[in-house]
């Protein structure tokens, strides 16, 4: 009668296979996990890549809307000017559909006070009297609600095809200077007057100095969104 037994070489074997079975698994793992964090890494990085594309073509919005802001502010408030450059933004190619949003509206409207006592109004009244004259309705907080008009003064629509950017505009704070407006009048020579030999000391001319905020925004998605804090003197 014959008995089996198992060799002794056999035992070993699969010891063996077992060894490199339980080896393949784990670097099976470790290139599972090294392939899984490279998938995820670049996933990340392509979303970061479109974040940023889309936060630089928002924040272009934003500057252009400053530049337009900029022109606007040049026309220190006055209507006839400030229709005029209006009406070039909103009418073809362009059709920015531009509004300015602080006109004057009887007394529940932005008023403000010259430093020689003149009652002016709506965006006149922001440009050409200091900030502490002004009505509550001018509003001075930083802060541009675009779905509240009463939060900024000129709004348009800047952008091509399908892909628009609502931006505004808010002139937050005005520091009155001697070189615009009716201060100028008030300046040594003005109005006919000799610098020279008149006995009149020269004054030197100071910039009104505006704190303007500009907010922009994907028309479709308002999440994407760039805000601009500016100091410009003029």
């Amino acid at each position: 009668m014959n008995s089996c037994q198992d060799l002794p070489g056999r035992s070993g074997r699969n010891a063996e296979r077992g060894a490199v079975l339980i080896m393949v698994i784990i670097l099976s793992t470790v290139a599972l996990a090294f392939m899984t964090t490279l998938i995820y890494m670049i996933t990340v990085g392509t979303q970061i890549s479109g974040i940023e594309k889309r936060y630089k073509t928002v924040r272009d919005a934003a500057y252009g809307g400053w530049e337009l802001t900029r022109q606007l502010v040049a026309l220190q408030g006055e209507p006839n000017s400030q229709d005029a450059f209006r009406a070039e933004l909103n009418k073809a190619p362009y059709n920015l559909e531009s509004v300015v949003t602080t006109n004057p509206t009887g007394s529940a409207g932005c008023t403000g006070t010259t430093e020689g006592g003149k009652p002016l109004q709506g965006m006149q009244a922001k440009l050409l009297t200091r900030s502490a004259t002004w009505s509550s309705a001018c509003g001075t907080s930083l802060t541009i609600i675009p779905a509240n008009v009463n939060t900024y003064d000129f709004t348009l629509k800047l952008g091509t095809g399908t892909t628009k950017y609502n931006v505004y505009a808010k002139v937050a704070d005005t520091v009155v200077g001697n070189s615009a407006g009716e201060a100028s009048s008030r300046l040594a020579g003005a109005e006919g007057a000799s610098y020279r030999n008149s006995g009149l000391i020269e004054v030197f001319p100071l910039p009104y100095l505006y704190t303007i905020e500009v907010d922009a925004e994907n028309a479709s998605n308002p999440s994407e969104r760039a805000r601009l804090s500016i100091l410009y003197q003029n």
